[in-house]
């Protein structure tokens, strides 16, 4: 009986153990003391991969060794980058300020050695008081950086961490990925309503094409693809 009772408790705690192991690794798309440090090197980030709408990262920065983060992630065709949380961050010295910023593309499209917003599409200071806050517009709104006022079309994004001090803090960070209002993505000349003027505009735009409005899949070219999901909004929107 006691033998039983042993292989019992001996087994509930395993379960235990590997729901809360579970729990955890779910709460984050990669986790440096996981998956390993993130890259350092601008032209080479860590792509962080998920099939999520909100990716999740947890790291650690220390300016003493030089241990800034760069990471790159996807927003798929469909989606919009909407929101960059930070989730928690926790410094060995309060009074310090960390810094994030981010570009457009795979690589960095700034220097992390000499330090300007040049290339930045957004970057913010954070301190503990930012916890739970979401830095997204007001990155963008940033001196310096290209800036933006909305949510940001599909593509890659590289963000980059790093301390202003010399302190060793833990960050929580999480990108947030919200779908494409495509009620009336169709209606290319905006009138409300998709008709002949609309597929004439399209016709006109057949070919490859760098972000316009007729390339209705995000896909580059504006293609047979793009006609039919123009045909399938047919009518008021």
């Amino acid at each position: 009986m006691q033998e039983k009772v042993y292989h019992f408790c001996v087994k509930s705690i395993l379960v235990s153990s590997l729901a809360l192991a579970g729990s955890a690794w779910a709460q984050s798309a990669y986790e440096e003391s996981i998956s390993g440090d993130l890259s350092d090197d601008a032209n080479a980030p860590t792509l962080i991969t998920s099939s999520q709408t909100t990716i999740t990262v947890g790291f650690t920065t220390d300016r003493e060794g030089l241990d800034r983060d760069i990471f790159t992630i996807e927003v798929p065709t469909g989606f919009e980058l909407s929101g960059v949380i930070l989730d928690d961050y926790n410094s060995n010295y309060p009074e310090n300020l960390g810094f994030v910023g981010f570009s457009s593309g795979a690589v960095l499209d700034a220097d992390p050695i000499l330090p300007t917003a040049t290339g930045l599409l957004g970057w913010y200071l954070p301190d503990e008081s930012n916890v739970g806050q979401d830095l997204f517009l007001e990155m963008g709104q940033a001196a310096g950086a290209i800036g933006y006022d909305e949510p940001l079309p599909s593509g890659f994004y590289t963000f980059w961490a790093q301390e202003t001090s010399d302190s060793n803090d833990e960050w929580v960070l999480s990108v947030v990925l919200s779908p494409v209002d495509t009620t009336c993505v169709a209606d290319v000349n905006g009138n409300g309503s998709v008709d002949f003027s609309d597929l004439v505009q399209l016709l006109s735009a057949f070919g490859p094409c760098a972000s316009c409005v007729e390339d209705l899949d995000e896909s580059g070219s504006v293609d047979f693809n793009d006609l039919d999901s123009m045909l399938s909004f047919w009518g008021p929107c």
